[in-house]
């Protein structure tokens, strides 16, 4: 699965030094490791999903909704979004560690 589509990913992956193969090994052990695997959400997995804040996508709210049932939506969104931080986190160590 490309996990990517047509999308400038691949090019901005290539300036980072992180190969798309790579990236999506990150991606998939950060799903794994968060418990954020979904059947609800495109490619099963929260981590791929999209960071914006003028829209709502109905899949990842509903998979977060799945996710964080004891939270409002609000509450489990901030969640969502401090693990999307962690996650670019671990992407930018990974690219440095590549670049060194």
């Amino acid at each position: 699965m490309d996990k990517g589509g047509d999308c400038r990913r691949d090019k901005y992956l290539k300036k980072a030094g992180i190969s798309p193969e790579k990236f999506i090994e990150i991606k998939e052990k950060f799903s794994k490791d968060e418990n954020w695997e979904s059947e609800t959400v495109c490619w099963k997995s929260l981590s791929y999903c999209c960071m914006r804040f003028d829209h709502t996508c109905f899949l990842r709210d509903s998979a977060l909704k799945e996710k964080y049932p004891k939270k409002k939506l609000d509450d489990a969104l901030e969640e969502y979004f401090s693990k999307k931080k962690k996650l670019a986190e671990v992407l930018m160590e990974s690219a440095r560690k590549q670049k060194s």
